[in-house]
């Protein structure tokens, strides 16, 4: 089921999971869509503390001492943010 392209499943489901926790509610929400205001609005009125909007970064190495770009395209790598705290998993 993709309910992050839909904005009333994503309220819906974020209304569910509001309900279940008093924890602080992260809805993770697919880039996939035309407009993702939609489906942040509705998770926002449904209970969500805070949205993630983002998959992946790519990344490059730089070379700091020598302020350039590292040594060619084999150097780039995804940065992916961490969604669990160091140490937990």
């Amino acid at each position: 089921m993709i309910f992050g392209n839909d904005a009333r499943l994503a309220g819906r489901i974020t209304r569910a999971c509001r309900r279940s926790t008093r924890l602080p509610l992260w809805v993770k929400l697919s880039p996939n869509v035309t407009d993702i205001r939609e489906p942040a609005r509705a998770a926002e009125a449904e209970g969500a503390d805070a949205v993630s909007l983002v998959n992946t970064f790519v990344g490059m190495m730089i070379d700091v001492d020598k302020r350039a770009a590292g040594p060619g395209e084999r150097q780039r790598r995804p940065l992916a943010p961490r969604s669990a705290p160091r140490g937990s998993g």
